[in-house]
């Protein structure tokens, strides 16, 4: 079971507030606490096509999910991934306000997005309010951690924001009091309690999630979403792979993923990704280890060898797109024929962009012909770039969720590879 990804019938990529999501972030956001800490953020195409699935609305414009769980290794940037849909649920445009006829601009400070015909329209959610919640007491953990740090370092374009109150315990948006819209990190004490009226809410590492005060904690926030119907709210659980047989959420999670991949679910409101490697790898095959590490980190990865000898850490040594933009990275997700899958191989270097690494694992031992290359020179190369499903590498003009040919929109309930 490398992959298990479960959608709701008719998702359909074009109909979603992702891509505008995408811009928005990859524009207003930095890397937080790390070894890539205040560089800009440049998704690679399955983080793309996971925001881009998060985001997907129904044929009136509605959210087509109130549950979203996205499960990868650890190195895999999740919790950078949920701080960055935090600040866009805070501030940026991520509600649906109509259907673009083609060329209207949606424009908030220096940013701004020209929409296609048909794309729907963003704009901010009025009082949002979004919990981020923590595993352990008096930690306000990774996900709020890259939230502060985005609207107070002089690094981060949100600090700039006027009327911003954000501290350690809370964030009051611009307006600065309670009202104008919080942040807020949570723990089991604190958002163990009824009457929370959550916009948006982050669940990392739920596969932790098994004491009963967690346990109520998260089902606690999950009967508060259900409260502002107008302001369609949502979850996000960002999780490495859990313990079977512990009872944790994320085993509940998957549970009921697997019930509605089978058709016994009253509701399909779940969107469920998760990767990993084959289970019956042989760990002694160097070749084998490294196909496996390459599936389950969607092919991101830099250096499987090193993820294989050491702790991966934090998740901030993936490639990151650089002279990207989220519109071209539409047509470069559906030239790929697999989703996310981005391993390059073919020789040919990509439209535009490089790919830029960081981090300590971006120094590598030294062999033949790579003598006088100074390691700024190795870290920093173009990628290469093939097309996964055959034929022509350079990027087609297919929609993003569609292949060559065929009819977009096309619904995928659930998907095993």
């Amino acid at each position: 079971m490398p992959r298990e990804l479960v959608r709701a019938p008719g998702h359909d990529r074009d109909r979603s507030l992702g891509w505008l999501g995408i811009a928005w972030m990859e524009h207003f956001t930095r890397h937080g606490p790390g070894d890539v800490q205040g560089e800009r953020v440049r998704h690679d195409l399955e983080l793309s096509a996971f925001l881009a699935d998060a985001y997907a609305l129904d044929p009136a414009g509605r959210r087509l999910y109130d549950s979203v769980y996205f499960s990868r290794p650890k190195g895999r940037d999740k919790s950078g991934t949920a701080a960055r849909v935090v600040l866009f649920e805070a501030l940026g445009p991520c509600r649906f306000a109509g259907w673009a006829e083609g060329g209207e601009r949606f424009a908030w400070r220096d940013f701004a997005y020209t929409y296609r015909p048909g794309e729907p329209m963003g704009r901010p959610v009025r009082s949002s309010f979004v919990r981020c919640l923590a595993t352990e007491e008096g930690q306000t953990g990774n996900v709020y951690d890259a939230v502060y740090f985005n609207l107070t370092d002089q690094a981060a374009p949100l600090s700039e924001l006027a009327g911003l109150d954000a501290g350690m315990t809370r964030t009051y948006l611009p307006g600065g009091r309670p009202g104008s819209g919080e942040v807020r990190p949570s723990t089991a004490s604190s958002a163990s309690k009824e009457g929370g009226l959550e916009s948006f809410a982050v669940f990392d590492e739920p596969h932790l999630y098994r004491l009963p005060e967690l346990v109520r904690m998260y089902a606690t926030v999950r009967r508060n979403l259900a409260k502002r119907r107008a302001a369609e709210p949502w979850s996000l659980e960002v999780s490495t792979m859990y313990a079977p047989g512990e009872g944790s959420a994320a085993e509940a999670t998957h549970a009921l993923a697997k019930l509605i991949a089978q058709g016994k679910a009253a509701s399909a409101r779940l969107l469920f990704d998760h990767r990993q490697g084959p289970a019956d790898v042989d760990l002694n095959d160097a070749v084998a280890l490294r196909a496996a590490l390459e599936e389950a980190y969607g092919g991101t990865w830099p250096s499987p060898r090193r993820a294989a000898s050491s702790n991966p850490g934090g998740g901030r040594h993936a490639p990151t797109w650089t002279g990207s933009s989220a519109t071209a990275r539409r047509s470069r997700w559906a030239s790929t024929g697999r989703c996310g899958r981005t391993r390059p191989r073919c020789g040919r270097a990509p439209p535009t962009g490089t790919c830029s690494r960081s981090g300590s694992g971006s120094a590598r031992k030294a062999r033949p012909g790579r003598a006088g290359r100074s390691r700024s020179a190795r870290s920093t190369r173009p990628w290469r770039w093939r097309s996964h499903a055959g034929g022509s590498c350079a990027p087609t003009s297919t929609r993003p969720g569609t292949a060559p040919g065929s009819r977009p929109g096309r619904p995928v309930t659930a998907t095993t590879r």
